[in-house]
């Protein structure tokens, strides 16, 4: 077994111990250091899903929603983006993160620019 082979089989032990054992402590290094290998290994979808049942676990916790944050930055899930923002300032009523949802809503109207011209570029205009 390579050595990507074994990080990836080590943090997958690590997630399944924190899905199902409810005395394991859930902190945002433990996450955090589980993102960078699910990253490396290209398996940012598993790395989301931590952060999504720790932050369902615990709900008000800003350093694993910020987590989750950037993990829906590094998948360009800009609706998402812009939820945990603003449920980000719900709770601590910081501008910062109202900055966030306003970027978050500017990149999903910058992402559906291409299909416009694209669309645009076959349908002929309308006649006067």
């Amino acid at each position: 077994m390579g050595k990507a082979e074994e990080a990836f089989s080590v943090c997958l032990s690590a997630k399944e111990l924190l899905y199902t054992n409810d005395s394991v402590l859930i902190d945002d290094l433990t996450l955090s250091t589980l993102q960078i290998v699910f990253q490396r290994l290209d398996h940012l979808d598993i790395a989301t899903s931590c952060y999504e049942y720790a932050c369902g676990k615990f709900p008000n916790n800003l350093d694993l929603m910020m987590g989750l944050f950037n993990c829906y930055v590094r998948e360009y899930s800009f609706v998402k983006q812009q939820q945990i923002a603003i449920k980000m300032y719900k709770i601590v009523g910081e501008e910062r993160f109202l900055l966030w949802a306003v970027c978050s809503i500017q990149l999903q109207v910058l992402s559906l620019v291409p299909t416009l011209i694209f669309f645009n570029s076959f349908v002929p205009p309308p006649e006067r």
